[in-house]
């Protein structure tokens, strides 16, 4: 009987420890992503997550790439870029995000947040959210930010826009990730 109490004082302790983490850890409880390959869409559009092609960058394009998400431990993951074998990778002194070969630093950790239905922000170890950007387009001598349409072309940075979300779809199913 005092075996027993014990053992349910361990339970609700470490029940209480993990609440009180929770409270204390602004993205506790990354998503969990299953095994296997997925497309990165910009919510709204039909942009994807795409390796450059000089497999410096992840580009966001209308052609899309397999990625993978490889368990990293407490709740973090690396971004594999299927076709190259190469993994995101984010500088902190210049929040600048470019992909290298896996070599286990805390810059190519990403925790995955669902924040509403469908959609999910991918935020740094240093807590910036993963961002789209519109690469500016030359128009004449002027340089438009392709604002009031659809971009065709943009690019991977680091920010704290919260409002940024992407869908992750399943490679073989094509079924969003909910």
């Amino acid at each position: 009987m005092i075996m027993i109490k014990k053992q349910i004082l361990i339970i609700i302790f470490s029940l209480l420890f993990s609440i009180i983490n929770a409270q204390t850890n602004k993205y506790f409880g990354s998503a969990i992503i299953q095994k296997g390959e997925y497309f990165i869409k910009l919510t709204g559009s039909n942009l994807y997550w795409s390796c450059s092609k000089d497999n410096t960058k992840v580009d966001i394009k209308q052609n899309k790439d397999k990625i993978m998400f490889i368990p990293a431990g407490k709740g973090f993951y690396y971004i594999k870029l299927s076709k190259s074998s190469y993994y995101l990778l984010f500088s902190k002194q210049n929040n600048h995000l470019s992909i290298s070969k896996l070599n286990k630093s805390n810059n190519q950790k990403f925790k995955i947040v669902r924040v509403a239905k469908s959609k999910f922000q991918f935020i740094t170890s240093n807590n910036f959210t993963i961002n789209f950007a519109v690469k500016p387009t030359k128009i004449g001598k002027t340089t438009a930010n392709s604002f009031g349409h659809q971009p065709k072309t943009g690019y991977l940075k680091l920010g704290n826009n919260k409002n940024q979300t992407f869908e992750i779809i399943n490679a073989k199913t094509n079924i969003k990730l909910e």
